[in-house]
């Protein structure tokens, strides 16, 4: 504590008098008088107390959470409610906790929350499977500013749930921690309503399309001969004809592990020619499949050579336009198998 101290100085003043020369001395009276100094107030500046630094990895309360959405949906307030779930229960579980306030359009924000596409590299992780991407901040760091990454395209309660992930490493925890609800490395989301394939132009995840021919799968058909009928299948898709959408390729490799597609030969039950099967991914609340990953023809054996390309160009058809086919292939006329390539409809 500071004490200002004021001192008071008293002044005495001695006043006396003198009589005539040879009289006798008259009686000396002295007065004595007190005039006290005016007080003087003496103000002292006190020592100024430093303000205490927060002890959190921005150093500074409060800690303004910015976000970048390109989208047109409003993350606003389940980014609050994710916050509000670590401020609630983070005592027991987390490193540090701060006050946040979410400003969604601040040009300066202390943590920005960025919604996208695709994660990308994060850390030592990669995949197309990831769904957020965040720093696992300690209380002895010290940042300027800090960004979390959250994939688009999920439902709110999915969104929330990583939004809680994320936020747990930005506190300092790391997979495997309690609450393991929330810090599981892996968890189920769900995403919003998407189209399925067959409502898409393309259905596949990509309009650039590769196949491979299993030719030993074909026994006792000539190689050459095989090769030419696939060349005239993929001429007649490459150039758009039919429902196929014009900026669809499809390319032969030469290795079975590179291909979307695959074509073997083998014994179908019955008198069935040649069958398709395709396989993709339902990443909705509903089941039907989104977009096709891959697909395989079987064509019948022993096969009519000159076929092989028809059974081929009907089940790419069928994989890229599901609900309408091609004029070539809605004849059950065996005859017009033949040269069915040269069809010109568009």
């Amino acid at each position: 504590m500071n004490r200002a101290v004021v001192v008071a100085v008293a002044v005495i003043t001695i006043l006396s008098g003198c009589g005539g020369e040879g009289q006798s001395p008259a009686p000396q009276t002295s007065t004595v008088t007190s005039t006290p100094e005016p007080t003087v107030m003496s103000s002292l500046s006190p020592t100024a107390v430093p303000t205490p630094v927060p002890d959190n990895p921005f150093e500074k309360e409060p800690i303004i959470i910015g976000i970048e959405n390109p989208t047109n949906r409003s993350y606003e307030a389940v980014i609050r409610e994710a916050v509000n779930y670590w401020e609630q229960t983070g005592d027991q579980y987390v490193d540090w906790m701060g006050d946040f306030e979410v400003r969604p359009n601040t040009s300066s924000p202390d943590l920005t929350v960025e919604f996208v596409d695709t994660i990308g590299p994060c850390g030592v992780e990669t995949g197309e499977n990831q769904v957020g991407c965040a720093p696992v901040l300690k209380r002895e760091d010290t940042v300027d500013a800090a960004r979390m990454r959250v994939r688009t395209g999920y439902t709110n309660a999915s969104t929330l749930m990583t939004l809680k992930h994320e936020f747990g490493h930005v506190f300092g925890l790391v997979h495997g921690e309690e609450p393991r609800k929330v810090m599981n490395a892996t968890t189920v989301l769900n995403l919003t309503t998407r189209l399925n394939a067959s409502e898409r132009a393309i259905p596949w995840k990509t309009d650039r399309l590769t196949i491979y021919i299993d030719t030993a799968s074909f026994s006792g058909v000539n190689t050459a001969t095989i090769e030419e009928q696939v060349v005239l299948a993929l001429r007649y898709f490459n150039r758009g004809r039919g429902t196929v959408p014009t900026n669809l390729t499809v390319t032969q490799v030469e290795t079975r592990h590179r291909a979307d597609i695959i074509v073997v030969g083998n014994t179908l039950p019955g008198h069935v020619a040649s069958e398709g099967s395709v396989y993709g991914r339902s990443t909705d609340t509903d089941p039907a499949l989104e977009y096709y990953t891959n697909a395989t023809i079987t064509v019948d054996l022993p096969p009519t050579h000159e076929h092989i390309g028809y059974h081929i160009g009907y089940w790419l058809d069928r994989f890229v336009n599901p609900d309408e086919q091609s004029t070539p292939f809605k004849t059950t006329d065996p005859g017009s198998r033949d040269d069915w390539w040269r069809e010109k409809d568009r």
